[in-house]
Parts: C-alpha cells; sequence; structure tokens
C-alpha cells in the first residue's frame, strides 16, 4: 500500500540517521530478479525475467531484466489484456539479437494473469520465486561495496502510479 511504503521508508530514513548509517533504496523487482536467479542458477542466456508487482485490476508494474541481473527496459506499468504479452522488447539491446527468446514470469502480478500465457511455450512461469531480505542483502552488499548509497533526505518510494482515491458518499440525512 502506499501507506505502507511511506511509513517502511519513514522508519528506514529514522534508523539511519539516528545511527548515522547510509540508506540505500533497492526495489522489489531487482530483488525478485535476484530471488530467480539464486534459485535458478541455470537461465539461459537468451532468457528474458520478467518481475510482476500486482498493480490493481489486470494491471503491473514490470521491467525487463537479462539473466545476469542487468535492466534491459526499465520499470512501466502494463495492462494485462489480450494483446499482452507481447514479450519482444528491443532486440536491438540484447547481444547477440535473436529472435527465439524464452521468458521468465514471477511475481505475485505474473499470478494473476497465468492464464494469458497457458498456450505459449516461450513463457515460463515460477510462482514460488517471492522478495525475500536474502535475496536484497546481496544486491545492497554490492552496492555498498561500490560506494553507492541513496541520499537520505531525497529517498522517496516509487510508486509508479498514482492512487486511486474516492470521496466517499454522503450519506442520507
Amino acid at each position: 500500500s502506499y501507506t505502507g511504503l511511506r511509513i517502511g521508508l519513514s522508519a528506514a530514513k529514522g534508523f539511519c540517521y539516528a545511527l548515522d548509517i547510509p540508506i540505500l533504496g533497492i526495489g522489489t523487482l531487482e530483488t525478485l530478479v535476484q530471488a530467480v536467479r539464486a534459485q535458478e542458477p541455470d537461465l539461459p542466456p537468451d532468457v528474458l525475467i520478467h518481475p510482476m508487482i500486482d498493480a490493481r485490476r489486470m494491471e503491473v508494474f514490470t521491467a525487463v531484466y537479462k539473466p545476469d541481473g542487468s535492466l534491459l527496459e526499465p520499470v512501466a506499468a502494463v495492462v494485462l489484456d489480450g494483446t499482452w504479452p507481447n514479450l519482444q522488447p528491443s532486440t536491438s539491446n540484447l547481444q547477440p539479437p535473436t529472435s527465439n527468446l524464452q521468458h521468465v514470469v514471477i511475481g505475485d502480478g505474473a499470478d494473476k494473469a497465468v492464464e494469458l500465457w497457458a498456450n505459449r511455450t516461450d513463457i515460463r512461469y515460477l510462482p514460488a520465486i517471492k522478495p525475500h531480505a536474502r535475496y536484497l542483502a546481496p544486491l545492497a552488499e554490492a552496492r555498498l561495496a561500490r560506494g553507492e548509497t541513496d541520499d537520505l533526505a531525497y529517498l522517496v518510494p516509487t510508486y509508479g502510479k498514482g492512487a486511486n482515491v474516492t470521496q466517499p458518499a454522503k450519506k442520507a440525512q
């Protein structure tokens, strides 16, 4: 939830400020990719990883990653409908370019669209892959080793889209 993200990040920032330690903002999509890399170490080099976070209705937040964990296409909100998944990202970003791409889809966003991929032999759905601190920790350690930290004052949650807030209906008198 939006409120949960704000509260969690505020608590983390408070601890970091009080203890004078750095803060790192690491996204759930990155953590999911690290999880699949740890649990499926033999992914072929021509597979693309699509972590998905449920964004309500038939929408997900997703990105496209290579098996080495590098980002191929940035985070976007995508509607899962009859025209999607057209899982063919810019193959010009791949070395070497290929037309026989295989796809791994993971995360709670993928859970709600399994039927869309029932007849797709190029898509492998891995429902057991979940974000967990044990997969986030190596990402944080690597960033710290490179001297990369976030600015405590300016780190904010990435929501992806605005909240769906409505005014309550007026009660009849």
